[in-house]
């Protein structure tokens, strides 16, 4: 089995290699108030192992991460690349592929089906927390082999304010109904 650590801004594939040098330390920058967060990609995974997570900040928050199939681009126009449209030169990955894409939390313990999983973690950082870097050790202890990584965090004076009426209002647009059908799936299930 492989593992890395990579930056929580990195797209991961499902067909993603871990690197020749695995990453085992990261740093993350972070302001109070703020979440430091970084992915985890294993691959070589054992069929039905338990994948149990740790860190030593008593607040970290560990998911794992689902693939979810991509069949079109998103288009330069538009939601999706069509023949009026044209293709988008930008896209991180010409479609069908597969992405990790969504967070499912995690409280414990993970059982494979797959033999490359990805898992995030976010440690939450208080607004009046100190300025200054520390490095939180992460373990992932799959079927008894441990792997062992490290985050470097520095964390920085600015702060980011807590939600409110002033905040900036975000829309998703999607709908559960054919996100659950699609996947065989009960709307708003687990």
């Amino acid at each position: 089995m492989r593992y890395e650590l990579r930056d929580a801004l990195t797209f991961l594939y499902a067909d993603d290699a871990v690197s020749a040098v695995p990453c085992r330390e990261l740093a993350v920058d972070v302001p109070r108030g703020g979440i430091a967060a970084a992915q985890v990609l294993l691959t070589g995974v054992p069929a039905e192992a338990a994948v149990r997570c740790a860190a030593g900040a008593a607040e970290a928050q560990w998911f794992r991460l689902r693939d979810v199939s991509v069949e079109r681009n998103t288009g330069p126009v538009g939601f999706c690349e069509t023949a009026e449209s044209g293709e988008n030169p930008h896209v991180t990955r010409r479609a069908p592929f597969r992405v990790f894409d969504a967070m499912q939390p995690n409280p414990g313990e993970v059982i494979a089906d797959a033999a490359t999983l990805a898992l995030r973690v976010h440690l939450p950082v208080a607004p009046d927390a100190p300025a200054g870097a520390q490095a939180i050790p992460l373990q992932i202890v799959v079927d008894g082999e441990t792997c062992a990584l490290r985050l470097h965090v520095t964390v920085y004076p600015a702060t980011v304010p807590p939600v409110g009426t002033d905040s900036f209002p975000y829309t998703n647009w999607f709908s559960v109904e054919p996100m659950a059908s699609r996947h065989g799936l009960a709307p708003w299930s687990e």
